[in-house]
């Protein structure tokens, strides 16, 4: 890694396990091209994060370092006026456009309404998708999750998607990447949407620009996004595994990891010798488990972590307020203390805060700045002229502090802000009466204490809990890992222990028969008429049907079937049940059974990644009564993956 690595092929890449340190071989790599070539190199990162991390380490204005969705915005924006882009627009979403325009639904009759007064339509005008294209004078990346079809507005998916058949359509598009860069980087590959990669292999094809791949498989949880671009990487890519040593973890982590990594290939070679031992701890509950100072907790739903720092109910209510409409979520609105956060309550939660923060530690030269910067502080309490006004701000500030150490609720704290005029009493008014408009977010918000607040607050300054998938790129000292199960996402970190513990795990197998039965869903889906899962099905339905959906449930066993082991596992009492006696209730529970396995590989790699954040002590937690039927076998290939087992109930290490 000291000196980079070489690019010679014209298609590479790089899939390299956690800790191999990735970004610091972009970097050096992009320096040495950098001392050779004519042209700019561009770099695209997955994260904002990754953007900044990577343009600390370059610095350097011949590369462009920018995430996909800033990227493509930017190369699409001075199209958008085309007439060629905007009918290839409307040619791509009529249908959508279309379906709006003939909801019946309340939400999209009051958007339609809300439109034909905004274009000044008359209401003798039937609106439809020509009418909207005789409106539409440019489209545009709305930044949100949600595309605005009618307004001509694109969301992240529909943006990068739409990009695609932009350049596929008019390829001479392409020249604006093949003529500017000599090398383009895409970091993430694995989280990156087949549209892009698509777009960027079509683009630097039979030219002298090359593409390099930089990421980990492993570390693609829950969408199989590069999924249909697998066979081109798979045939067409030069693979380079130069990135073999772990920087990041010790001796015996790296060991677990290693065993745990699908392809042998990937072994990593650990530069920390020794350390701690991992260990698996056999618990009859996880409201039991020991916390460790300074250990990173590592849970599976945003709700347990939030539960776990007492901002649970702050959680909910913010979950309510963003579950429809916005590209941010409830966790990103929490987890975000800086004055950027697009949520103006908390903004105010933040600007308060940070003031008393300042205040406690007699920073009042960082404090006054912090008031003069924030556009809704009041200008008067600002104007110190002479010592009495100055002693008025220091006993209000140190009011305020004595306030939010004491148990106060958030609707009080807002009418305590109103009356102090700290703040603008009008933007305090308004914020008051944006909250009563959202009925179940104000109900949520009337039982919540600022504590829950400061809890986040606390915990975004020194992080002690996170959920397993939203730890990618991060180390830390200690982690402790607790196993638990989810259906939402769908996770079988169970059924995942049980067939590692019997030797019947096989990740290249178990993505085959994932797809396998996916696509057979679907076809008999598309044949019955309706959507095939076990909430979906009723007696009329399975007495109507029968013939169909137990041709369905034997296809499906034969595919199962390339994996004997999982078949066993999963299935195999269920369909004998079934075949003694196939009613409704028999054939729900093999349904159900069968919707397991898209939980399998989204759990096995949750488990890695969870292990290979773990720079000194990794601790795994779990329960009992899961694993009772594999106990045995459980035990000794967890030894052999390289942990000790700890049993609660003795509490007396043993090593296997």
């Amino acid at each position: 890694m000291a000196s980079g690595i070489s690019f010679e092929n014209s298609l590479t890449i790089v899939n390299a396990p956690a800790g191999s340190g990735k970004t610091t071989a972009i970097s050096k790599s992009i320096r040495n091209l950098l001392e050779t070539t004519g042209k700019r190199i561009l770099c695209i990162t997955y994260t904002n994060r990754a953007t900044e991390q990577l343009a600390l380490k370059i610095d350097d204005d011949r590369v462009d370092i920018s995430t996909i969705h800033s990227f493509i915005a930017d190369v699409m924006r001075p199209f958008f006026r085309k007439k060629e882009i905007l009918k290839l627009y409307f040619d791509l979403f009529q249908e959508k456009i279309n379906q709006i325009c003939c909801s019946t639904e309340a939400i999209d009759l009051e958007r339609i309404a809300k439109y034909r007064s905004r274009k000044e339509i008359s209401s003798e005008t039937k609106i439809d998708c020509g009418i909207i294209a005789n409106n539409t004078s440019e489209i545009f990346y709305n930044e949100a999750q949600f595309s605005s079809y009618i307004y001509g507005g694109l969301s992240h998916d529909d943006l990068l998607y739409f990009a695609k058949e932009v350049f596929s359509k008019h390829s001479k598009l392409n020249m604006i990447f093949t003529h500017k860069y000599s090398h383009i980087f895409i970091d993430e590959y694995q989280d990156t949407k087949s549209e892009i990669l698509i777009l960027f292999y079509n683009a630097i094809s039979k030219t002298s620009t090359k593409l390099i791949l930089l990421g980990d498989e492993m570390q693609q949880i829950y969408n199989e996004r590069g999924e249909e671009f697998q066979t081109t990487i798979e045939n067409e890519f030069y693979k380079d595994t130069s990135l073999k040593k772990n920087w990041r973890s010790t001796e015996y982590i790296v060991t677990v990891l290693n065993n745990l990594y699908f392809d042998s290939k990937y072994k990593q070679f650990h530069v920390h010798e020794g350390g701690q031992i991992p260990k698996i701890h056999i618990v009859n509950s996880m409201n039991n488990v020991e916390v460790f100072d300074g250990a990173l907790q590592l849970v599976l739903y945003n709700s347990e972590m939030f539960d776990f720092i007492g901002s649970g109910g702050l959680f909910r209510a913010f979950s309510e307020k963003y579950k429809i409409f916005d590209k941010y979520s409830a966790k990103q609105i929490l987890t975000d203390m800086t004055m950027d956060n697009p949520d103006e309550l908390m903004i105010i939660l933040i600007f308060i805060t940070d003031l008393v923060e300042l205040f406690d530690q007699n920073k009042f030269g960082e404090l006054i700045k912090k008031m003069i910067e924030f556009k809704h502080a009041n200008d008067e309490i600002l104007r110190v002229k002479k010592h009495t006004d100055k002693v008025k701000l220091h006993k209000q500030l140190q009011e305020l502090s004595i306030t939010l150490k004491n148990d106060i609720s958030m609707f009080d704290l807002l009418e305590y802000l109103r009356e102090t005029r700290i703040i603008k009493e009008i933007h305090i008014e308004e914020l008051i009466r944006n909250i009563y408009e959202n009925e179940k977010f104000k109900e949520l918000m009337i039982s919540i204490d600022y504590v829950q607040f400061k809890n986040c607050y606390i915990e975004c300054k020194k992080p002690s809990i996170s959920t397993q998938h939203a730890v990618k790129g991060e180390g830390h000292d200690a982690v402790q890992l607790k196993i638990t199960d989810g259906s939402n996402p769908n996770i079988q970190m169970y059924l995942f222990l049980e067939l590692w513990s019997r030797n019947s795990f096989d990740y290249k197998n178990i993505k085959i028969i994932q797809n396998e039965l996916k696509v057979l869903k679907g076809e008999y889906s598309n044949i019955l008429g309706f959507y095939l899962s076990s909430s979906n099905l009723n007696k009329d339905l399975f007495d109507s049907h029968s013939t169909k959906l137990i041709a369905f449930l034997n296809k499906s066993l034969n595919v199962l079937r390339y994996s004997q082991g999982l078949y066993d596992c999963l299935i195999a009492k269920e369909y004998e049940i079934f075949s003694k006696k196939p009613n409704i209730t028999n054939y729900r529970r093999c349904i159900s059974a069968l919707n397991k396995v898209e939980g399998i590989i989204p759990a096995y790699k949750l488990f890695y990644v969870g292990c290979s954040r773990a720079k000194e002590n990794l601790d795994v937690y779990v329960l009992s009564d899961k694993i009772s039927g594999f106990r045995g076998p459980f035990i000794e290939q967890m030894n052999k993956t390289g942990f000790l087992l700890r049993i609660k109930a003795t509490t007396v290490l043993i090593l296997l």
